[in-house]
This record gives C-alpha cells, sequence and structure tokens, in this order.
C-alpha cells in the first residue's frame, strides 16, 4: 500500500581525508566538514522533483610559498548504490532513486570521474575557506512506501 504523506529522507555525506605525496607538500593539512543533503518529506503524487542541498568545507594551510596554494580534489562514492545513475536511499528493502550534482542545474552527477561522472577540482589557498556546495535531487513521481529513507556518500577529499 502507498501513502501520501511524510517520507523523511537523508543523504550523509561522510569525509574521509586524504594527502598526496611529495616532500615540498608534506607539510599541507586541510580541515574538512560537511552538512547532509536532507530532503525532508517526499511527497509521491507531486509532480517537481524534490531538492535540497548540502555542503562540503575545507580550510588549508601549509602550501609553500610562493604561490601559497595547490590542487584540491573531492570524489563522491556511489553510497550503497551499485551505479551513480541512480543512487538509491533505502528504508528497508524499499528504495527511493536520487542524485547528487556539482550544479545547481543539476547537468553533472558528482562521481569520481568515471561513468560520465564530475568531480569537483579546484585551487584551495592557504587561510582561505571554501564552502562547496552539495546538489541533491530526488525525481518526482516514484512510488514509495512511507519511512525514513537513507544512504551514506563518502567523500574523498585529495590535497
Amino acid at each position: 500500500m502507498y501513502f501520501r504523506g511524510a517520507i523523511r529522507v537523508l543523504v550523509l555525506c561522510l569525509l574521509w581525508t586524504g594527502c598526496c605525496f611529495g616532500p615540498s607538500r608534506a607539510a599541507v593539512r586541510c580541515v574538512v566538514s560537511s552538512t547532509a543533503v536532507k530532503f525532508g518529506n517526499y511527497d509521491v503524487f507531486n509532480i517537481a522533483n524534490t531538492n535540497s542541498n548540502g555542503s562540503i568545507t575545507y580550510h588549508c594551510n601549509g602550501y609553500l610559498s610562493p604561490p601559497g596554494s595547490g590542487p584540491i580534489t573531492i570524489f563522491l562514492n556511489k553510497g550503497t548504490s551499485l551505479t551513480f545513475t541512480p543512487r538509491f536511499m533505502h528504508n528497508g528493502v524499499n528504495h527511493l532513486n536520487y542524485n547528487l550534482y556539482l550544479d545547481a542545474g543539476l547537468s553533472q552527477i558528482w562521481g569520481d570521474g568515471t561513468g560520465g561522472t564530475s568531480i569537483y577540482s579546484a585551487t584551495a589557498v592557504n587561510a582561505v575557506p571554501v564552502t562547496v556546495t552539495v546538489f541533491g535531487s530526488i525525481p518526482a513521481a516514484q512510488d514509495a512506501h512511507t519511512g525514513a529513507y537513507t544512504d551514506s556518500v563518502k567523500a574523498t577529499i585529495n590535497f
């Protein structure tokens, strides 16, 4: 039986920090934090997608001067899904399709650079905090049982 009503969904971005190898960059340190993409209630009868945002924030120090900066990339894994398109949130045996994107237009699926996905790539500057938005979307008109749907997506940060 399908219900119109409260379906709570949540995607968590768990972070793992990595460090590039090489003697000239061994002292670089980045502090990383995140906020989850929380979709709230999903209405199975709504004809519009359910969208929400989360974020990943990084703040690096220790790049040698000049220029006091260096490359940083952020990869997102598939979560508990087998593919990036679509990712799935789970509630027991039930699932709800969703995805995470690099852009507000929802055209660049954020992944690991394989299978048509994109990665975040930028130049980190010493002592400059950067917040990157994680755009999330659940496609409209999915039959879903009432309940809390979750997934856990790991972000890998290379600097």
